[in-house]
């Protein structure tokens, strides 16, 4: 099969793989049409993620059609259109039983060592991680129900209502898929900060009310102006970039909601004091679980929401040696990008 191999850091080749195949009876194999490129893959080029190491065939964003079935697969025939949710969990832990399987400490992801990646044309997945993607939702918007997922579950769990203001600190991705799903649980004014003018337009065009140019303008000021000087109600950090942590603390209303959606690749920064002062309330917000995706095919499938924006490449696998190189230097502008096999 067709694959994106990460031999090393930094070193990235198009080759033949064998095809994984399929162990257990509730598995079903699938080929792969669309794979994105995550900030997580590009970790994995430099050999710097903790999990998707070198040498490997990483990728978990992905849509495709069902090629072959395991005997107790029971929801899936062949031929069928899906999207898959990158996470198998144990099933047994606490954590598991309670229905949060996203925090199950011995779960397998996607892209990872324990198990190989949508970078190669086919994976292997059981029936439980695997959504049926409507007719009606293009292959390549399919393949972006993950960044969605990651967006739903967080505004899900956090306080945003109707005419919430918010804040999300960032336009990549994550920042803009927050910004579709905000905007579907009813949002008012919201507010985003990035220093890409090519993901500010990207975000506007996805209903951004307002741009903040971090790089040029004073996000708090900007911020405390747009909300009559109280701050937004409720800030997602989008961004993993340490100093943004307490920009976020001085841009919430008193009484407000901090949710942290971004890995941070090192500890920020924090005064603590002015966190007590407003009485603000913090909560980490981690992957997703089924429900959330759910929702997010229910919106593509409605046009709750649009993200053709989000689309800024489609390219070839076969270029995946210059397509990694520049997706890690970010010599281009995009937002996302999507290999096609």
């Amino acid at each position: 099969m067709k694959a994106v191999f990460i031999e090393q850091p930094y070193k990235v080749k198009f080759i033949n793989a064998p095809e994984p195949v399929i162990k257990n009876p509730d598995e079903v194999k699938i080929h792969i049409a669309f794979t994105g490129i995550c900030g997580s893959e590009v970790h994995a080029y430099k050999g710097t993620h903790p999990t998707r190491l070198p040498p490997i065939i990483s990728g978990h964003e992905s849509s495709g059609v069902i090629s072959e079935i395991g005997c107790a697969v029971k929801d899936f025939k062949v031929g069928d259109r899906v999207i898959i949710e990158p996470q198998k969990a144990c099933g047994k832990c606490p954590d598991c039983l309670r229905g949060d399987y996203n925090v199950c400490p011995e779960k397998a992801v996607l892209g990872t060592i324990k198990w190989q990646g949508s970078f190669g044309e086919y994976i292997v997945a059981p029936e439980r991680s695997v959504l049926h993607l409507p007719d009606c939702i293009p292959m390549e918007e399919g393949a972006l129900a993950e960044p969605l997922a990651v967006a739903a579950h967080a505004v899900r769990i956090s306080s945003v209502g109707l005419g919430r203001s918010v804040l999300i600190q960032g336009c990549g991705p994550i920042g803009i898929s927050l910004l579709a799903m905000c905007r579907r649980a009813g949002a008012g004014k919201i507010i985003m900060t990035d220093v890409s003018l090519y993901n500010m337009d990207a975000a506007k065009l996805m209903g951004a009310d307002v741009l903040i140019n971090a790089q040029k303008q004073d996000v708090v000021k900007e911020v405390l102006t747009e909300t009559g000087g109280a701050g937004a109600e409720v800030v997602f950090m989008a961004i993993g970039n340490a100093e943004i942590l307490d920009q976020a603390v001085q841009c919430t209303r008193r009484y407000g909601q901090i949710m942290e959606v971004a890995h941070f690749g090192s500890e920020p920064p924090f005064d603590a004091r002015n966190y007590r002062w407003k009485e603000l309330a913090m909560q980490g917000s981690y992957m997703f679980v089924r429900k959330d995706f759910e929702i997010v095919i229910a919106a593509l499938a409605s046009g709750q929401i649009n993200v053709k924006p989000m689309i800024s490449k489609i390219l070839p696998v076969e270029d995946c040696a210059a397509v990694m190189k520049m997706a890690h230097d970010r010599s281009e502008d995009f937002v996302k990008i999507l290999f096609q096999f």
